[in-house]
Parts: C-alpha cells; sequence; structure tokens
C-alpha cells in the first residue's frame, strides 16, 4: 500500500522533510527539537527512513510511534511533537538507542522543547546533563519564556498570537527585550557568547503555526 498523501517542508530530491515538518494524509501533524544525545547501531535503520515510514503509514500518535521506534539505530534523538487533528490529541515522543519515553497524550494543554529532553532519564543522558532544564544562560532560557507567554496567553492562543510567540525576543538572562541566543527566535548573530563563537551568522530561520484547518 502506498500510505497516506502528506506535505512536508524538504527540497528538491529529498523522500523525507529535512526539517521534521509533516502533515500527514493521516490525520497527524508531526515536527520535533533535537536532542544531544549519544549511541548508534549500525545495522539499525536511520532516522530519515522510520520517519518517512511513520508519517506515511501511521494514522495516530501510538501507530506514529510504533513504526518509528522499528529498527531503531539510535541515530538524530529528537523530541517529537505529534498531534492528531480529528481527536484534538497530543503527545511528545523521545526515543534513544535505549530509552524511550512517551509524554501522556493530552486533549488540553501543550507540549514545547528547546532542546532539552522532557524525561529525564534522557535528560541525564544528554551532553549538558540534568542542569539544562534550569541553566537560563542557555537553552532553559527558551524554555521558561515560552511557559511564561504559554500562561499569558492561556485560552486565547490562536493564529495571530502564536506567531508572535515564535518571534518572541524576550531575554530572561538579562532581562531585556533583545533577540540573543537565548530568545526563542534565536540571534546568535547578536550575541558575543553565543555556542558557536562571538557573533555567528546563525538563528531562527524559520516558523510555521500550524492549525487543526
Amino acid at each position: 500500500a502506498s500510505g497516506h498523501e502528506m506535505v512536508m517542508q524538504s527540497v528538491p530530491g529529498y523522500v523525507y522533510s529535512s526539517t521534521d515538518f509533516s502533515v500527514t494524509g493521516g490525520g497527524l501533524m508531526v515536527t520535533e527539537t533535537s536532542l544531544d544525545v549519544a549511541g548508534f547501531d549500525v545495522d539499525g535503520l536511520p532516522e530519515w527512513l522510520r520517519t518517512r515510514r511513520a508519517c506515511q503509514y501511521g494514522d495516530s500518535i501510538e501507530t506514529w510511534c510504533s513504526l518509528f521506534s522499528e529498527g531503531n539505530n539510535g541515530g538524530y534523538v529528537n523530541t517529537w511533537f505529534l498531534a492528531e487533528v480529528n481527536s484534538g490529541r497530543i503527545a511528545a515522543y523521545e526515543l534513544t538507542l535505549s530509552h524511550s519515553a512517551l509524554q501522556p497524550a493530552l486533549d488540553s494543554g501543550y507540549y514545547a522543547g528547546c532542546n532539552i529532553p522532557l524525561d529525564e532519564t534522557i535528560r541525564a543522558q544528554t551532553g549538558s546533563g540534568p542542569t539544562a532544564w534550569s541553566n537560563i544562560a542557555a537553552s532553559a532560557g527558551r524554555r521558561i519564556r515560552w511557559d511564561e507567554l504559554m500562561a499569558q496567553h492561556k485560552g486565547a492562543i490562536g493564529q495571530d498570537i502564536a506567531r508572535q510567540m515564535l518571534g518572541d525576543h524576550g531575554d530572561l538572562y538579562t532581562g531585556e527585550d533583545c533577540p540573543s541566543s537565548r530568545t526563542i527566535c534565536g540571534h546568535l548573530d547578536n550575541d558575543k557568547s553565543g555556542g558557536q563563537g562571538p557573533y555567528y551568522p546563525w538563528g531562527s530561520l524559520d516558523g510555521k503555526v500550524a492549525t487543526a484547518a
């Protein structure tokens, strides 16, 4: 069977979404944020193949995770954000070579990520370790700022507010509204201490808001 049709961000010639953003005929919306977790099985299947397979044939959060985990090689670990359009359920899934964690499926609420694992066991396996969860000088500033914005706009988040949130420049480390490597809309080019070197020309390149419609 050919499976479900899907729309994905990609480039000519690719058979999967190189940015891992897909909307599928199976009623799923899929995206991810990458994690710094080691571990690799050369005999397993690569992430891009498992992602494509799960998006093409999955029709629920559970079937997507099952298809994605089959043949897992541990490569390119992510927090995957999954939404079922028809049911309104959302979930977050993390899979390393040795551990998997599916956060509870919710029909009200949210999941968010900023390159820090949601699962504590997986968080302990990362290069930055458990302290990353609260270190506002690094990625945690984005995590905490997102939680602030979610609380501020609770019950009123639509397309326009969601776009504003993706473009937010609130820096919790300095207390200023100034784009940097620590803001949701990342600007390492404005930051003298960015992770890629001072004022490195890199940061947020793309942002998407997707609704059930």
